[in-house]
């Protein structure tokens, strides 16, 4: 249950998106569910609410879409932070690649972990993983997960 999974992870950062004024807003479709690892893709939601959530250190939005699309599901997630630098969009998916923490110069803790492994997670279950951004005004990412023929064993 994708909603389930997104309901757990939303409340593991929920605390700090009070602490921080972000309001959410959920758009939850009723949507089949899905034959994932529950743990890997909860996961996954975490690591993007959680960049999300240091985006908007001044407060925001944090819209949060689920839907059927395209075969499988699509989760988006949309927040009004600082934005990515087109320079640095293309590399939020390396491994060790940070804005943050020692090695990004900045209070905010953080590896270049997150988002490698969100995106490792996702291609393992066959979907796909999308960044966009206008600095400024907040990125956009959106997971999309396939929903496997019937009698197909999970990936």
């Amino acid at each position: 249950d994708l909603v389930d999974l997104g309901g757990k992870a939303l409340n593991f950062v929920k605390p700090d998106l009070r602490n921080q004024r972000i309001e959410t807003v959920l758009k939850l479709d009723p949507v089949a569910p899905a034959v994932v690892d529950g743990r890997q893709i909860q996961q996954v939601f975490v690591n993007i609410l959680t960049n999300a959530r240091d985006a908007m250190s001044e407060g925001g939005t944090l819209t949060i879409v689920m839907a059927d699309k395209c075969g499988g599901v699509e989760i988006c997630f949309h927040d009004t932070g600082a934005g990515i630098p087109p320079q640095n969009l293309h590399r939020i998916f390396d491994p060790f690649f940070t804005t943050k923490g020692a090695y990004g110069k900045s209070r905010i803790p953080g590896t270049g972990l997150g988002l490698s492994v969100a995106m490792s997670i996702v291609r393992n279950h066959g979907g796909n993983l999308v960044a966009d951004s206008v600095p400024g005004r907040g990125t956009h990412v959106a997971v999309w997960l396939p929903r496997p023929l019937p009698g197909t064993p999970p990936g």
